[in-house]
């Protein structure tokens, strides 16, 4: 089943955003939160979500990509137009043979 994001909504301050998901048979929600880091004179940030989000998507790291380039894009102003999908969701069996067949992809275009 593809992983869609339904909506991206601020959170209860300036930076968090709450992050709606349809994954197989339920939607969640996900806490994300900005740290804002300093970087020499500069200032960067960096994307967290809650420990559940992570632990959820654990074998579909893909997915957690998708989510967090769409969070920044959100966050830096640009138009995201929603649902879109992010991803096929897989198993842990089915993703282990997903990796395997893409190490067998791989190889065979680096020979």
């Amino acid at each position: 089943m593809n992983v869609q994001v339904l909506k991206i909504e601020s959170g209860s301050d300036a930076n968090s955003w709450n992050v709606w998901l349809a994954l197989p048979n339920q939607q969640l929600s996900f806490r994300f939160v900005r740290e804002i880091v300093p970087v020499g004179k500069y200032q960067g940030w960096s994307l967290t979500a809650e420990p559940r989000f992570y632990q959820m998507l654990q074998f579909n790291q893909h997915i957690t990509h998708q989510v967090n380039q769409l969070l920044q894009q959100v966050i830096r102003g640009d138009t995201v137009e929603l649902p879109v999908d992010v991803g096929q969701f897989y198993s842990p069996e089915a993703a282990q043979a997903e990796m395997a067949r893409r190490r067998t992809a791989t190889a065979a275009v680096a020979d």
